[in-house]
């Protein structure tokens, strides 16, 4: 948060000044106060923004006088406890609210009472459902969700007309709901998943989705090349050794980033993305890096830090391949040789090559 006070009795002091306000019960880089905010907080008029962070109490009590705040919009909530202080329902004010809990309990999260709520995001460890209650809020504009043991999430997310941004955190999903593609307005998708194998969605349909991440990716979802208007695709550390298509005809993909990937060689697949503009490939398992780039004319920035192999690596069919690309203006080779390096600057005229200095 910029333009934080970081501690309740400092901003008491100045009551008129403060906008945004944090307690935190396990942070030792702020002279934060280690006790909840208290009757007092009326005073901050103008308060818009409260995090509390880090409480391990079995339950979290908040002042009723919050619901004298006028202006605040902003609630975010990082707790032990296990079950949501019911006071939040009340606060008619909020825009924005963020809830982390280690273990919740509770069976009610009434976010659908907030009627100026535009961004939700819920998580909790041990949860193997989220209320219907959740899917309910017609005017989100953003959600996040996220536990470890949900292994499927309710078609009524589909509901959810006004979504523009959706982030799924679930190690163990192994359902993804179809009716995402009727989220028309949806600009973005976060997905972490390690044990999803397809994302049954007609990516046609999504006119306005521009980013893609999925992270602990098992399989390349093939079917993303629907996406008329996807602009980025992020796949970190991702398990895929192969990507089983031939070509990838992403109508207007500029980006690409698989780090941390099970790839064996660059895929020819690759080549046929023609707008291509930066390609991520960092951490990668190339035995060689032998490709041609010569169809990606757009291509910029080649990311290669940190290969498996580097030492290994074939230099001569390195720069061969690199030559290739017509418009390349610089590579990231940051954890190579400084001899490999050297031959880079020395062979790769007009490139920049990016290295720690």
């Amino acid at each position: 948060m910029n333009n934080t006070f970081y501690n309740y009795e400092e901003a008491l002091k100045t009551p008129e000044e403060v906008t945004s306000l944090a307690f935190s019960f396990n942070n030792s880089y702020h002279s934060y106060t280690k006790e909840l905010p208290d009757s007092r907080i009326t005073s901050l008029v103008n308060l818009e923004k409260l995090y509390i962070g880090g409480y391990e109490g079995e339950r979290l009590d908040l002042p009723k006088e919050l619901l004298e705040l006028p202006k605040l919009t902003k609630l975010s909530i990082e707790t032990k406890s296990k079950t949501v202080p019911a006071l939040i329902w009340e606060l008619k004010t909020l825009e924005s609210l963020d809830i982390r809990f280690d273990f919740f309990q509770g069976d009610e999260l009434k976010t659908y009472e907030l009627q100026n709520l535009e961004h939700f995001s819920f998580s909790s460890k041990n949860l193997e459902r989220f209320p219907d209650e959740i899917f309910n809020s017609k005017g989100l504009k953003s959600l996040g969700l996220g536990s470890r043991n949900v292994t499927s999430i309710t078609d009524r997310i589909g509901g959810l007309i006004n979504l523009q941004r959706l982030s799924l955190g679930f190690e163990n999903l192994l359902f993804f709901p179809e009716s995402v593609e009727n989220l028309y307005n949806l600009k973005e998708i976060s997905l972490y998943s390690r044990e999803l194998k397809s994302i049954p969605v007609n990516f046609k349909k999504l006119l306005k989705l521009e980013n893609f991440r999925w992270g602990q990716c098992k399989q390349f979802p093939v079917n993303l090349v629907d996406a008329p208007n996807l602009n980025r695709a992020s796949f970190d550390e991702s398990f895929f050794e192969v990507i089983e298509s031939e070509e990838l005809w992403f109508p207007k993909l500029k980006r690409l980033d698989m780090t941390v990937s099970r790839l064996k060689e660059i895929p020819n697949c690759l080549s046929t993305i023609k707008n291509l503009n930066h390609l991520q490939l960092g951490y990668n398992s190339f035995k060689v890096i032998d490709f041609n780039f010569s169809k990606l004319e757009y291509l910029e920035f080649i990311g290669l830090r940190y290969p498996e192999h580097i030492k290994n690596i074939d230099m001569n069919k390195l720069i061969k391949s690199l030559k290739t690309a017509p418009n390349l203006k610089s590579i990231d080779v940051t954890g190579f040789e400084s001899q490999q390096i050297f031959r880079l600057e020395n062979e790769l005229f007009g490139v920049e090559v990016l290295y720690p200095r």
